[in-house]
């Protein structure tokens, strides 16, 4: 007795949980009807009295019979399942070239996007902006513009967007070329923001070519205001212990050196484009700190120069340039009159003009048997009457007669003696080169030549010191360019 009277509690609130039920509608889906073929007439008809609310929208679309089912908008297909009440637009297809709004689309969405009109010809352009994200659709041509309809076999142009060039704070910070294979670049991210370098490449052209002879693919990130270092694959240990990547850096100074985008836009470069001119073979150079943004104009007098092979100098940037150089005593080991480089101590005795002085030994006290002509300099002669010759003797008696070390050092360019019998020499007086110096106070114009670069100091060769020299005597008027 007490099972049935269990039983029948049971059955009558299930019952009344049912009837409660009944009260609200069950959630159930919708399954979106197959529709291809059918006109907005034979659609209205089928989709009356469904539980959803739907819109009429037409697209263009070529490949099925004007007026027909195109699609549902929001990606969706038949057989799709959506909730009870959802908002669905149905598309039907129309047989006019109304071109589309491609924003946001990529090249070849775009492309693909637009193969579904009776066009003729696409022509895919670049255009450098700078509010469109890079490989999106920009705009397009011949003054075309999204909902324009165009005639069928019309040619169309669309502009995808590319990174500007210009103001590009991304360039080449330091070159070296150098014979067997000691080549290497830095790049330098002058921005506040990490850059991806796989958008770049390295553009090499050979010999004077307006046509990229090689290309090397840059990878990895280059945070904000650091630096990245390329060297060539075969290059000396301590470049390669410098690099972040290896690579066949095959150039040498007559070649123009790229920084460019995949496509090839240069950005930023190293020498002159189409001139095969040695102008930076056996040398280091270096951006000065007043570069701030790329030009693919490359200016020698925007880059400051240093001694082959010198990689002291990569991996970090800016680059503090030096301003003066020293007498090296290790010199002395060796004697001035009988090996190249050897330097003596001397003491002054004499000078008639700005180039030519007469020494004794200091060790001996002994005159030396002929006076020394200073190496690198040529200044006015006193027998011209020009006042820079009374000026040049003066000012270089002034350096030797007051100093208290004077050194005579060999210049193995010049050898040791001219054809008149004097002693040519690098004249040291208290550690400053006065050679050196009186071409860069404007005594005299820069004679001096080094291309074997047997003299370095701070990182420079002396040959650079010496153009570095006249180039200041000239930019501040000084002596003989005032």
């Amino acid at each position: 007795m007490k099972k049935v009277f269990l039983l029948m509690i049971t059955l009558l609130f299930t019952s009344l949980l049912i009837a409660c039920n009944g009260n609200e509608p069950v959630e159930e889906d919708f399954l979106l009807p197959v529709l291809q073929g059918k006109n907005k007439a034979e659609v209205l008809n089928e989709l009356t009295g469904a539980p959803i609310t739907f819109t009429f929208d037409d697209t263009v679309n070529f490949s099925i019979p004007e007026g027909t089912f195109a699609g549902y908008g929001d990606n969706l297909r038949p057989g799709n399942k959506v909730a009870k009440g959802t908002e669905i637009v149905i598309y039907f297809a129309i047989h006019k070239n109304i071109l589309p709004d491609l924003s946001g689309y990529t090249q070849d969405e775009a492309i693909n996007k637009l193969k579904t009109y009776k066009l003729g010809a696409i022509d895919i352009r670049y255009i450098e902006v700078d509010d469109i994200e890079p490989g999106l659709f920009s705009n397009y041509g011949n003054g075309y513009l999204p909902g324009m309809e165009v005639p069928v076999d019309s040619d169309i142009i669309i502009f995808i967007a590319v990174e500007p060039t210009e103001n590009h704070g991304v360039f080449i910070s330091k070159y070296m070329q150098s014979p067997e294979n000691n080549n290497a670049l830095e790049i330098y991210n002058n921005t506040d923001k990490d850059v991806d370098l796989s958008k770049y490449v390295i553009d090499i052209y050979l010999n004077g070519s307006q046509t990229v002879s090689s290309t090397i693919q840059l990878s990895g990130i280059l945070k904000a205001k650091e630096t990245f270092v390329i060297a060539h694959t075969n290059a000396k240990t301590e470049t390669l212990q410098k690099s972040h990547m290896t690579a066949n850096l095959n150039y040498d100074g007559n070649d123009y050196i790229a920084l460019a985008f995949k496509d090839h836009r240069i950005i930023d470069a190293v020498g002159m484009f189409g001139w095969a001119l040695t102008t930076l073979d056996n040398r280091v150079i270096v951006r000065k700190d007043t570069t701030k943004i790329a030009s693919n104009e490359f200016k020698i007098n925007e880059w400051n120069t240093y001694a082959k092979d010198y990689v002291d100098v990569f991996g970090s940037h800016p680059a503090v340039y030096p301003t003066t150089f020293t007498f090296d005593k290790a010199y002395l080991e060796n004697s001035y009159f009988d090996v190249p480089t050897g330097a003596i101590r001397v003491k002054y005795v004499s000078n008639n003009d700005g180039d030519t002085a007469r020494f004794r030994i200091y060790d001996t006290g002994e005159n030396m048997e002929n006076s020394v002509r200073f190496v690198g300099i040529d200044t006015r002669e006193m027998s011209s009457g020009d006042p820079m010759a009374q000026a040049a003797k003066e000012h270089l008696e002034s350096l030797l007669a007051n100093a208290k070390e004077i050194y005579l050092q060999w210049d193995p360019t010049t050898g040791l003696k001219e054809n008149y019998g004097r002693y040519l020499a690098l004249v040291w007086a208290d550690g400053v080169l006065v050679n050196y110096e009186m071409v860069r106070l404007g005594y005299s114009q820069n004679a001096y030549s080094d291309p074997q670069q047997r003299f370095v100091y701070e990182g420079v060769s002396l040959d650079q010191w010496f153009k570095n020299a006249e180039e200041y005597a000239k930019s501040n008027n000084l002596g003989i360019w005032a």
